[in-house]
């Protein structure tokens, strides 16, 4: 995997030398494994990362179990940051439950051993939360317009079954949203509410 990425941003670099791209955002999907020299040409070349904890920590994350070493290059968040990396969570549908997905980047458990992986790539709730929401907006150029709660912006937003920065960690896989609202218009609602 780290091969690929290291040819593709060999790529990369020939094609900033004739046709500069740093403010085209280009975007790298499902990246896996990176090293930090690797992380500082992304930034330089202002590419938009997206990875999908889930998949790589929770559901392959036995790959990683015998080397602590290893597992802190696997979807490291806390070295995107920085390095100055703009990132993103997609889900690959797996469960569409973004809420499962945020825990995976907060926990980084193994699903087997629960074993924790790249402990230092952690990510707090609110990191976690601005990659899903900000990060997101960020792919598409939109994040004048959507990815946080602020004047002139879409009222996109959603009252959670639970807290999302208090409620206990294991418990986040469980949240969902009793209301949510796009663009100010409510798209969904639990009975009752």
């Amino acid at each position: 995997m780290r091969e690929t990425l290291e040819e593709v941003l060999r790529v990369l670099q020939d094609v900033e030398q004739e046709f500069p791209m740093s403010d085209n955002r280009w975007m790298l999907g499902h990246v896996r494994e990176t090293r930090p020299d690797q992380l500082d040409r992304m930034s330089r070349l202002g590419l938009v990362v997206e990875t999908i904890p889930l998949t790589e920590l929770w559901l392959r994350g036995d790959e990683y179990l015998e080397s602590d070493e290893q597992a802190n290059t696997v979807v490291a968040h806390r070295d995107y940051l920085q390095h100055n990396v703009n990132f993103g969570f997609g889900t690959d549908n797996k469960p569409y439950n973004p809420f499962v997905t945020l825990w995976s980047a907060i926990a980084r458990k193994e699903r087997k051993t629960e074993k924790v992986l790249g402990q230092s790539q952690r990510l707090t709730r609110h990191e976690a939360l601005r990659a899903f929401t900000l990060g997101g907006a960020y792919f598409s150029f939109d994040e004048n317009l959507r990815g946080s709660l602020e004047p002139g912006k879409l009222a996109d937003l959603a009252v959670l079954s639970e807290d999302l920065l208090s409620a206990p960690e294991d418990k986040i896989p469980n949240i969902n949203s009793l209301l949510t609202m796009v663009g100010g218009d409510v798209v969904h609602q639990t009975d009752g509410l």
